[in-house]
């Protein structure tokens, strides 16, 4: 079920929590809003960067090769800024399987540069951790786990630390459990220490967050990274009031997105309670110069889908989709189509995010 309401609040009315419930499209008048036209954001295609073509070139490529992999668990891709210099990274995931690495590419000096990640990983995804500017790439085996965490200096992954495990497979077989940390064998206790600095901030798994069709790459390439842009300044202000204030009791883990999702080409704010089982979305508009809750719980693990076709946002809960409309509130009978993004956690609720994302 989708917790979901449209609540106006006044431009000087803090909004951490609200706690509604029922599907509703009524709107409370406000008395002497704010001026729309005070608000009015830029079309995201009037915003160019330099590294868009070079990106869009390179997941053009990789759809027509064969590498490419389609349907559910299929070849996905993901933007993100890793590495703090204000331009996103691009990440290729052929699949999810076992085995498979995650390709990482960076555009500096007006070209494009793949990341040497060292063959390792696995899942087509890798971890961040954004506090501490590392990277962990993981395979997880049949009951082990072989990892390394990593800094990355001038488009460089240089190894911090590498570990291995294979607790998994000893506790079911009953085999001499094994802890490794940089090739020596260690005990549990030592193992633990030595990965606490490291496993001890909450990190962002990346790589797939976007599937390989022409409006899902538009969306990415053309409208993603544009946000904190072509948001105006006031929208932008009370966005950030916003966050900050949810911020103070907020999971460690909570995060934000910005999307459109009612082709206004002024985005929405999608908050991530966090990463924890239960946890859902709420989703924030500006409507007439004010901000406006237009639903204030939906998704799983912190997370939604948008289907890009049609800009339908959706989870999945006990294994049925569960659907909500910008325009119609919670819908009953909607399949989703096989373009989609994950939204919610682009960022983790952070005062750096903060400011990064809404600058």
């Amino acid at each position: 079920m989708i917790r979901s309401l449209r609540y106006t609040l006044s431009f000087f009315l803090s909004a951490a929590v609200i706690l509604v419930s029922g599907c509703s499209s009524s709107k409370r008048s406000v008395e002497e809003p704010v001026p729309t036209a005070e608000y009015t954001s830029l079309d995201p295609h009037s915003i160019v960067f330099e590294w868009q073509d070079a990106y869009e070139q390179k997941l053009k490529e990789f759809a027509s090769s064969d590498s490419i992999r389609n349907g559910t668990g299929g070849s996905m891709f993901d933007l993100r800024d890793i590495d703090g210099d204000g331009t996103p990274e691009l990440m290729i995931s052929p699949d999810y399987g076992m085995s498979t690495l995650c390709e990482i590419y960076t555009f500096a000096d007006g070209k494009l540069k793949e990341l040497d990640t060292g063959e390792s990983g696995g899942g087509g995804v890798f971890g961040y951790i954004p506090f501490k500017k590392l990277y962990n790439f993981v395979y997880s085996g049949d009951g082990f786990e072989i990892g390394k965490y990593c800094s990355l200096s001038d488009g460089v992954f240089k190894q911090e630390i590498a570990y291995f495990n294979n607790s998994r497979n000893a506790i079911a077989t009953g085999t001499l459990l094994r802890y490794e940390i940089n090739g020596e064998t260690v005990g549990l206790t030592d193992y633990d220490k030595a990965l606490s600095n490291y496993n001890s901030d909450y990190s962002l798994t990346l790589g797939r967050k976007y599937t390989f069709d022409n409006k899902t790459i538009d969306y990415a390439l053309r409208y993603s990274e544009s946000w904190g842009t072509v948001l105006a300044e006031n929208g932008r202000k009370q966005y950030r009031n916003l966050l900050a204030d949810y911020m103070d009791s907020a999971e460690k883990s909570a995060g934000f997105e910005l999307c459109d999702l009612n082709g206004d080409n002024q985005p929405e704010l999608i908050l991530s309670e966090g990463d924890y089982e239960g946890a859902v979305c709420r989703i924030y508009t500006i409507e007439n110069g004010l901000i406006t809750v237009v639903c204030s719980g939906i998704g799983s693990n912190g997370t939604v889908f948008m289907d890009t076709e049609s800009s339908i946002v959706y989870a999945y809960n006990a294994g049925k989709h569960v659907c909500w409309s910008f325009d119609e509130g919670e819908l009953s009978d909607y399949k989703p189509s096989e373009s989609y993004t994950e939204l919610g956690r682009k960022h983790l609720l952070t005062p750096e995010s903060i400011t990064s994302a809404l600058h």
